[in-house]
């Protein structure tokens, strides 16, 4: 509840933000392509993993080239991998799921015209709304929550760059960018996890782990 009324918050001041004047708003979605940095003990031959990002913005024009952009997105982070055992494996995916609320500078190469190319720099926090793990073996799959052991809060930098296209009284908007975590992701603790009918109990160690990923969003702007 306590993530929720965070994330409900920034909206309402984000809306209510909107109505000033040099204040332009919109929404956006795409791809986010997420790995991680440190493979965690256990874990191995671990890749990216393709999954969803996407939400709204509200954008602060300072002068025509320098503004000021916030956004709250969901992302959907995490990797993908095997561990291997001497007689069998195990394919795992891990998947971690935020609500990023980046706020970065936006430079505006061309701020008038057909083409408008910007660039973006700027730190981002996030909250963590899932924290789960599947796994598919031999004859079993399941998944185990690593919720208890997965830090709260995130904190990172976005960079990237983009171009701008005018339609109608908005602009169309399509950017790429990098977003690479600073603090970590698993804190440590111990998890209780059920198969085929038996529990066990797994100590997690803390990991110096942090989530990166790469997104392709489009967006329209008010």
């Amino acid at each position: 509840m306590k993530r929720l009324a965070c994330v409900c918050m920034v909206l309402l001041i984000m809306g209510s933000t909107a109505m000033a004047k040099g204040i332009s708003f919109g929404a956006r979605g795409g791809l986010f392509s997420a790995s991680i940095t440190t493979i965690p003990r256990g874990w191995q031959n671990t890749s990216f993993k393709l999954g969803y990002s996407g939400g709204v913005f509200v954008n602060y024009a300072i002068d025509k080239n320098i503004s000021l952009e916030s956004e709250v997105l969901y992302v959907m982070k995490g990797t993908k991998g095997v561990i291997d055992y001497p007689n069998f494996h195990v394919d795992f995916t891990a998947n971690y799921d935020y609500i990023d609320i980046p706020i970065f500078v936006k430079y505006t190469l061309i701020p008038t015209g057909s083409f408008r190319p910007f660039v973006i720099f700027g730190p981002t926090v996030g909250i963590n709304l899932t924290a789960d793990v599947d796994i598919e073996g031999q004859g079993f799959s399941g998944t185990i929550d690593y919720s208890k052991v997965t830090n709260t809060m995130e904190f990172g930098i976005v960079f990237g760059g983009g171009a701008g296209i005018p339609v109608g009284r908005g602009l169309i908007t399509l950017d790429g960018r990098f977003n690479m975590g600073m603090s970590k992701i698993i804190k440590g603790g111990e998890i209780v996890y059920d198969f085929d009918g038996q529990r066990f109990t797994e100590s997690i160690p803390e990991e110096e782990t942090k989530n990166i990923g790469f997104a392709l969003l489009l967006g329209y702007a008010f």
